[in-house]
């Protein structure tokens, strides 16, 4: 069984930073920002209000998918009535962990600067 533990909220952007633990300990992170926002390399259209990484000894085994099912009740809890997650071409298995919660596609666009396509998917709160 693995849970979210809060680790800190940041106010300058405001964000919740979770550790998740499981039997062994912290085997990953997520972040949850309480307004989306994106990388410089990024266009704005692609914002996202989500990070998840599982450290590489525990991926494919699930943890990825508990991980953002947590975050998903959790971000509820923060009064969010909508999250956003993207994930690049190349990253199938953010693709399936996505599409494994529910989340439903609504822009996918070509970013020139990462020479990829990007995808971003909605969950309804």
């Amino acid at each position: 069984m693995s849970y979210l533990r809060l680790k800190f909220t940041d106010d300058r952007l405001p964000t919740s930073s979770y550790e998740l633990v499981n039997n062994e300990g912290v085997i990953g992170i997520v972040q949850i920002r309480h307004k989306p926002s994106h990388a410089v390399d990024v266009p704005s259209e692609m914002n996202s209000h989500l990070y998840i990484e599982i450290l590489p000894k525990y991926r494919l085994s699930g943890y990825g998918r508990e991980a953002l099912k947590l975050a998903l009740l959790e971000a509820k809890k923060l009064g969010l009535n909508e999250l956003w997650a993207t994930h690049m071409d190349d990253n199938t298995g953010s693709k399936k962990i996505i599409i494994a919660n529910g989340g439903l596609l609504v822009d996918e666009m070509f970013v020139i600067n990462l020479n990829q396509k990007m995808f971003k998917y909605s969950f309804k709160l």
